[in-house]
C-alpha cells in the first residue's frame, strides 16, 4: 500500500511538473520591419526622420565642432504576449557592428548609456529629435560601459 501511494505521489509529480513546463513559454523578439518600429533622432538635425535608418546609434559627441546627440528608439509588438501572464526575465542585447558605416563601426570614450520607458507614444514615421517623447526616468536601467573591443 505504501509503494503504491509513492507511484501516485510520483506520478501527480510528474504530471503538475509537465502542466507547468508547458505553461512556460520563451518569446523572442528581434528588431525588424515585422518585429518591432525602430528610429534613430539625430540633434544636428531636429526635423528629420530616421525611421527607416537601420542603424541603431546611440552618441553624445561632437559633429562639426557642434554637440550632438544620437538617440534610439525602439517598440516591440508585444500583442503576442497574453495579458494575464507574468514575465519573470527580459534580455536586450547590444552588439558594435565594426563594418558600419556609422563612426566607421568604432566607439570611443565611455560607452556607457541609459534605457528608458518613453514617456508618450511615438511613430517611426514621424519622430525626430524636436518631437520625440521624454523618458519616464524610473524605472530605468543603466548600462554599463563595455569590458572588450
Amino acid at each position: 500500500m505504501l509503494i503504491m501511494k509513492l507511484y501516485a505521489t510520483l506520478i501527480i509529480l510528474i504530471l503538475l511538473s509537465t502542466t507547468a513546463l508547458a505553461q512556460q513559454r520563451t518569446l523572442r523578439l528581434r528588431p525588424g520591419p515585422q518585429a518591432c518600429n525602430d528610429a534613430m533622432v539625430w540633434s544636428i538635425y531636429p526635423n528629420t526622420n530616421y525611421g527607416q535608418n537601420d542603424q541603431a546609434t546611440l552618441t553624445a559627441w561632437t559633429y562639426g565642432g557642434m554637440f550632438s546627440l544620437k538617440r534610439f528608439y525602439v517598440k516591440f509588438d508585444l500583442s503576442a504576449i497574453p495579458t494575464i501572464a507574468t514575465i519573470d526575465s527580459a534580455f536586450y542585447y547590444f552588439y558594435n557592428n565594426p563594418t558600419s558605416p556609422s563612426h566607421n563601426g568604432e566607439h570611443s570614450g565611455q560607452n556607457e548609456f541609459i534605457i528608458q520607458r518613453a514617456a508618450n507614444s511615438w511613430s517611426q514615421n514621424t519622430i525626430n529629435f524636436n518631437n520625440q517623447p521624454g523618458g519616464i526616468g524610473q524605472p530605468e536601467i543603466v548600462v554599463p560601459p563595455s569590458t572588450s573591443p
